[in-house]
């Protein structure tokens, strides 16, 4: 019988993965699945998961929560066990990374996936000494996740992103940004960066098309300050996947990347605050990771 471990943040998105628990652990018990389960806090958490990893021979690491859930996860393994292959299951918010790799709300399904599904090596990004699987947002556009209420985002999910970004747009505040990378550097005056590894980020699906989870590459996104015309048709642009080529923002791919700048302008982590300017970004290890093999898009 193999033992797997099974995490979950009981507040991620409308909190009730809590409710079904009971379900998902009768599916992997059938499936002769030993379970441990583990139930994330606001406090500590990293240290208690790194001392169950190593005391402990998991053959699988299931998470339930959202990005943020997960990066604090994937913190503890790097420090104990990076070698179990991991799986996530969309208990956030958006759910952008769980959804991009195949994995849905459907608890039977999502234990297929787990146990017959497809192990491709997860690129794992490290901003200064913490990890991240998905993105890291710089400029205005970040602080709409933290200043979004919560009640609002359960309801609305992804929706909520979009209402709130767009009635934010005449409010972003540009700033004075410098980004090294591939030996070069340019400075710019932007309104938000985006680095990203899956190329979804927010409810946005199409951010970076040519985001692979498994090539070592970022893609990073500069949005260039403009006027408000431009600034809400690019916005526009996004939500339909169609600004790659736009004149207004510059795209780029690379393993790493310094961005300095003004220490009051607002930083993301998977959804996390982050830190302050400046940040090194680069990549960092591969970790296991369990995708549904049937998606039709699935990162290369």
């Amino acid at each position: 019988m193999q033992k797997i471990l099974l995490i979950y943040n009981p507040v991620a998105g409308t909190a009730t993965f809590k409710d079904r628990l009971d379900e998902f652990i009768e599916l992997l018990q059938k499936k002769n699945f030993a379970v441990t389960v583990y139930r994330t806090r606001k406090e500590k958490h990293c240290d208690q998961l790194e001392f169950l990893l190593r005391e402990n021979e998991f053959s699988k690491v299931i998470v339930s929560g959202g990005d943020g859930t997960v990066s604090k996860v994937l913190q503890a393994m790097q420090t104990s066990s990076g070698s179990i292959p991991l799986a996530i299951l969309p208990s956030g918010t958006s759910n952008d990374f769980a959804r991009h790799i195949g994995m849905g709300e459907d608890l039977e399904a999502n234990v297929e996936i787990i146990t017959q599904g497809e192990t491709i090596n997860l690129d794992v990004g490290q901003i200064n000494d913490n990890y991240f699987i998905n993105v890291v947002s710089i400029g205005s556009l970040p602080s709409i996740a933290h200043k979004t209420a919560t009640l609002y985002k359960n309801n609305l999910g992804a929706l909520a992103y979009y209402l709130k970004g767009i009635g934010q747009v005449p409010a972003f505040k540009p700033f004075d940004v410098t980004l090294e990378f591939n030996g070069k550097q340019v400075s710019q005056k932007a309104f938000l960066i985006l680095v990203l590894n899956s190329g979804c980020a927010g409810g946005f699906k199409r951010l970076a098309p040519k985001a692979s989870l498994s090539d070592g590459l970022f893609d990073i996104l500069l949005i260039k300050d403009c006027n408000l015309g431009d600034k809400l048709s690019l916005f526009l642009k996004v939500l339909k996947g169609e600004h790659d080529s736009d004149h207004r923002l510059e795209y780029f791919q690379t393993e790493r990347v310094k961005i300095s700048g003004d220490k009051s302008v607002d930083t993301d982590v998977d959804g996390e605050q982050g830190p302050d300017l400046p940040i090194d970004i680069s990549f960092c290890k591969k970790v296991p990771l369990i995708v549904n093999k049937n998606k039709e898009a699935m990162p290369k």
